[in-house]
């Protein structure tokens, strides 16, 4: 088969996932469950209303998942996507994660001369793993609370926050922003 066609007709939603303050929240009027690990209590948690959101975002649009979260340097691939399948309830294939690897090497040198400087590190990690190009992406949604994150993809970039993780309104919002995407294309 003409590898042209192949890649034309394969190509894939990806959703780069944030978890703490995107599945969680502080709401204390939120239900969350704890994350266990080998029997034992992580001390993390994930807020089912909040998966859900998530999960009706990723069958809407047939997303695949690529973890950005800092999960991902807590757990081994096959151990994160047990956990995020099997006990938080997450729908979609998780195909990858970002490096863990620290890529603003420039971040240091841009604090010294403005304190007020942001990193940009998981934006950059982002946009390794798609100059990589290990899947023939369509489209792709961030959904991060980190500002870093939204760093070279700022039409792509939905952030959440503390207080309210991805509920309703960040679906609403994240629809919009995924359609109009789309459109572009």
């Amino acid at each position: 088969m003409d590898e042209s066609i192949f890649r034309s007709v394969n190509k894939l939603n990806i959703l780069f996932l944030d978890i703490d303050e995107v599945l969680n929240c502080t709401d204390k009027n939120k239900l969350h469950k704890e994350v266990m690990f080998l029997g034992e209590n992580t001390h993390d948690r994930f807020s089912p209303d909040l998966m859900t959101n998530i999960n009706n975002l990723i069958a809407r649009y047939n997303m695949k998942v690529v973890i950005s979260s800092t999960w991902r340097k807590l757990f081994d691939f096959i151990t994160l996507t047990d956990i995020l399948q099997n006990q938080m309830g997450l729908v979609g294939e998780v195909i990858d994660c970002t490096t863990t690897y620290y890529l603003d090497i420039d971040y240091r040198a841009r604090y010294e001369d403005d304190p007020t400087a942001m990193s940009r590190d998981r934006g950059l990690q982002i946009t390794r793993w798609l100059k990589e190009r290990k899947y023939n992406v369509s489209n792709y949604l961030v959904i991060d609370d980190s500002l870093d994150a939204s760093y070279g993809h700022e039409s792509n970039y939905h952030r959440t926050f503390g207080n309210r993780g991805f509920d309703l309104e960040s679906y609403n919002e994240c629809i919009n922003k995924f359609d109009s995407l789309c459109m572009e294309k």
